[in-house]
């Protein structure tokens, strides 16, 4: 009977909302999943990760991971970090509530994998809606296990009379009977790797999905952006039931059909370099042949269809076959079209 209520608590929570993403249907975990999407799209930071994101997974669960709705690996200073989270429309932090024990016992099982990396690795949840009182009391036990080197120095802040209030002590012994931790040092350990995260605003007129339609359409070939977050959402959608991983570059396949895309911000200087080298050399390309231009319409053509169907094209021949003059050409016409 547990199972089954639990079950359905879980369906019940992901039932769809036409309160979010413009009443497409989708439901809060796949507009959190969808916001990793953007960062992972336009090559940037996100919301508890250092560095770029790199790879955004969903539903893991079978895979083995415990924290299954939304795990992101992000490169930061040549290491890979990842997060690994529940996604919950809203969270009661309470040893009575079902679904906070089930995200602190997947935290527990997602610290002790044998792959799990001390200091890179994190686990924890997002929710749009969090009871305020406790989740303050839960942030300041996050943040004193971080400013202590020790777990005897952690379990100190929590004495009598010490910097901790009445209620951050009471919530830190009721976690402690969820936790389990062995000594103070694995329960401060457990704590420094918690991440705690309230994330509202994304429906429609919500600032947050302001933001994220104004960065998408940052990227956005038509400057579409609260059209390309819905086609991020209905990309999350489809991918949970099939366990979807994405990297940049299989997110932009994905989407090479449904929406066009223009350079991400943080290749744009980039573009620009490689644009002038192109533009120097090919001005130093001469078309005549001692002051008479010979037409190469068909040469070109076929230069512009073999560039339009391949990622890299070659033009090989002989010196002074006329290699040169097609490209420039074809150059000309790109500069001109876009």
């Amino acid at each position: 009977m547990l199972v089954c209520a639990l079950d359905m608590r879980k369906k019940a929570d992901k039932a769809r909302s036409s309160q979010l993403t413009g009443g497409e249907g989708f439901t809060y975990e796949d507009v959190v999943a969808a916001y990793f999407l953007a960062a992972l799209l336009r090559e940037e930071a996100a919301l508890g990760q250092p560095g770029y994101v790199a790879r955004v997974a969903v539903q893991q669960n079978r895979q083995g991971e415990p924290m299954d709705d939304v795990i992101v690996d992000s490169e930061a200073a040549g290491e890979r970090n990842r997060l690994s989270v529940q996604v919950k429309r809203s969270v009661t932090i309470s040893k009575a509530n079902d679904d906070f024990n089930q995200i602190i016992a997947n935290a527990v099982a997602t610290r002790a994998k044998t792959e799990f990396r001390p200091s890179l690795d994190r686990y924890g949840f997002i929710a749009r809606a969090v009871t305020d009182g406790r989740f303050q009391s839960l942030l300041r036990i996050i943040d004193r296990a971080k400013a202590s080197p020790t777990g005897a120095e952690f379990a100190n802040r929590f004495r009598p009379a010490s910097e901790s209030s009445k209620e951050d002590i009471v919530l830190r012994d009721e976690l402690r009977t969820l936790i389990h931790p062995a000594d103070a040092d694995a329960e401060a350990d457990f704590y420094r790797h918690f991440v705690a995260h309230r994330l509202d605003g994304f429906e429609p007129g919500g600032d947050r999905f302001a933001d994220l339609s104004n960065r998408l359409g940052a990227i956005s070939a038509n400057g579409e952006g609260p059209g390309l977050a819905e086609i991020l959402c209905r990309q999350v959608r489809i991918g949970e039931g099939a366990a979807k991983v994405w990297t940049r570059p299989s997110l932009i396949a994905d989407l090479r059909s449904l929406h066009a895309l223009v350079v991400a911000p943080s290749y744009v200087e980039d573009i620009r370099i490689v644009v002038e080298l192109a533009r120097d050399a090919v001005a130093d390309i001469r078309s005549d042949i001692g002051g008479v231009t010979i037409p190469r319409d068909g040469l070109v053509e076929r230069a512009e269809q073999t560039a339009t169907a391949n990622v890299f094209s070659n033009i090989s021949g002989l010196p002074g076959c006329g290699k040169s003059a097609p490209l420039q050409v074809a150059s000309d016409v790109v500069a001109t079209t876009y």
